[in-house]
């Protein structure tokens, strides 16, 4: 990862940390989850910006953030776990997350260059400057990644696959990848199987929970009398938002975004 985006970014303010970003945004777009998005490019980035001696703050700060963008860029889990919660398409979903993930990666990259040019002492200088022709080569060690990404989500965008086909596609292309990397043996191969089964596991006994209380919300009225007390209360669409923002940030304090969802979908 280093190695095929570091070149790219030694010329900002911030450098390497910059990686931070663009490797959570390119993850997240294979796993679809915040948590693996964060300890997968954790495990690999923060060692490496240690030894070259950045900063801790702003290494595990961009990681803490970048990691989010597994709940926006598509294929995430939340935004699944949603589309069937509140019976909507998943494909229309995915669509609408690509734009704001990648805002939401701009953001976080312009807030490293900011405070990397109010502590310039605490970001080391660019170690190499190659040419152009170097970089572009460097940077074909993430073709394979980029490829799976395309298949997965252009199959989806093009018409081409439903997302559960889609899904297949990219397990088969993570295999593919694993086997000619020379990273797949039998003991990542059961370990991916076992904790691919407790996700399913996990968000299904979700799914049938937030079916039973779907249905305990009906019998009480509370949605009905909920939005009725909304209404009563004569706020904007923006004062609305405002509201229901600072709610979930309230939530989010306590609960997982798969929780969340769960949770609201069958009231708001």
């Amino acid at each position: 990862m280093f190695s095929g985006l570091g070149p790219w970014v030694q010329r900002l303010p911030g450098r390497l940390v910059h990686v931070n970003t663009l490797g959570c945004g390119i993850f997240a777009a294979v796993s679809g989850s915040s948590a693996a998005t964060a300890a997968t490019i954790g495990r690999i980035s923060l060692p490496e910006l240690k030894a070259r001696g950045y900063d801790d703050s702003i290494s595990i700060g961009s990681l803490a953030g970048a990691g989010t963008l597994g709940l926006l860029i598509p294929p995430s889990i939340v935004m699944i776990v949603y589309a069937v919660a509140a019976q909507v398409s998943i494909i229309r979903l995915f669509v609408a997350g690509v734009l704001p993930g990648i805002l939401l990666m701009c953001l976080f990259s312009a807030y490293i260059a900011f405070w990397s040019i109010r502590h310039p002492d605490r970001v080391p200088p660019a170690t190499e400057q190659l040419s152009l022709g170097e970089k572009v080569r460097r940077l074909r060690l993430l073709l394979p990644v980029v490829l799976l990404i395309v298949a997965v989500i252009g199959s989806i965008y093009g018409g081409i696959a439903t997302a559960t086909e889609a899904a297949v596609l990219g397990v088969v292309g993570s295999l593919l990848i694993a086997g000619v990397g020379g990273s797949l043996n039998w003991k990542t191969f059961t370990a991916s199987l076992l904790g691919a089964a407790r996700t399913s596991c996990m968000i299904s006994f979700i799914l049938i929970g937030a079916a039973y209380l779907t249905s305990a919300m009906s019998f009480t009225g509370l949605p009905a009398n909920l939005a009725a007390w909304i209404g009563s209360l004569g706020l904007s669409q923006y004062a609305l938002i405002a509201v229901l923002t600072v709610f979930f940030i309230i939530l989010g304090a306590f609960l997982d975004g798969i929780s969340i969802v769960v949770l609201t979908t069958s009231v708001l």
